[in-house]
């Protein structure tokens, strides 16, 4: 019997062709059958063509979830719980909103539809909209290089809503890059729309704050260095981030998985 830590979602385990593995995000033993049409069957079997048309659609959402979690890599520790999954299924309606392309190679263009991803959820034990009671306002300049975030007049002891105790608080700012994915005849297959662009992301940490602090204008500003060229499709995704701090001081703050929140709260 293989075994492996519950750190990892390998599995730790078989009996009479079953694996068991721990889900990383939930802790949850989850339980799954093996077998399925192997490599060579799938790819030449002409009764398996959807099945074939699913693999090559599913192939790219996996790595459009990809570019978000890499766009949002500096604060994704503000995400909880199973939120992946979410994203796979938010990446794969993208995909059915592709009318033009045949089924199999349907594309995930961001691009048209950047208001959405604000709707996705990444902490599914406290979402950012059940915490921040505010609308924060995003402005950009014309290049999109330069984001600000203002949410004036704030007052955290009343607009942070926050089920334990707390003393501070701190808000973290990430701007980063997603791209279109379209289909590559001659390659057959999937690609980005700019495979040779560097996916940028730059983060703006804000200071520790007393949750009793008096009402200040709360604005952080994130910037793309000077000499970087933004794709005309490329999306700029604007997110947001609540850490909370349990300790008494601000030399000793602590803090775990959990004690916070992050959204996207544009996209651009």
């Amino acid at each position: 019997m293989k075994q492996t830590t519950k750190y990892t979602n390998q599995p730790i385990g078989t009996f009479d062709g079953l694996r068991h593995y721990v889900n990383p995000a939930t802790g949850q033993y989850i339980i799954a059958g093996k077998g399925g049409a192997n490599k060579t069957l799938l790819k030449n079997n002409p009764s398996l063509d959807r099945c074939r048309e699913n693999y090559h659609e599913w192939s790219i959402v996996g790595k459009w979830s990809h570019q978000i979690r890499r766009s949002t890599f500096d604060i994704l520790h503000l995400a909880f719980g199973n939120y992946t999954s979410g994203l796979n299924q938010f990446a794969k309606n993208l995909q059915k909103m592709d009318v033009e392309s045949t089924k199999g190679i349907r594309l995930i263009e961001t691009s048209k539809f950047k208001p959405l991803l604000t709707l996705v959820n990444f902490n599914t034990q406290h979402p950012f909209n059940k915490v921040l009671i505010r609308i924060p306002e995003v402005i950009a300049d014309s290049q999109r290089k330069t984001i600000t975030v203002n949410i004036p007049g704030f007052r955290a002891c009343n607009e942070i809503i926050w089920p334990k105790p707390y003393g501070y608080f701190r808000f973290s700012l990430q701007i980063g890059l997603i791209f279109d994915y379209v289909w590559d005849e001659n390659k057959k297959e999937f690609d980005e729309q700019y495979p040779d662009t560097m996916h940028r992301r730059e983060v703006v940490r804000g200071e520790w704050t007393s949750r009793l602090a008096d009402i200040f204008d709360l604005s952080l500003t994130a910037t793309f260095p000077e000499e970087f060229i933004l794709a005309e499709n490329a999306s700029v995704v604007v997110a947001l981030g609540i850490e909370i701090g349990t300790n008494e001081t601000p030399d000793t703050i602590s803090f775990k998985k959990g004690d916070g929140t992050m959204a996207f709260v544009a996209c651009l």
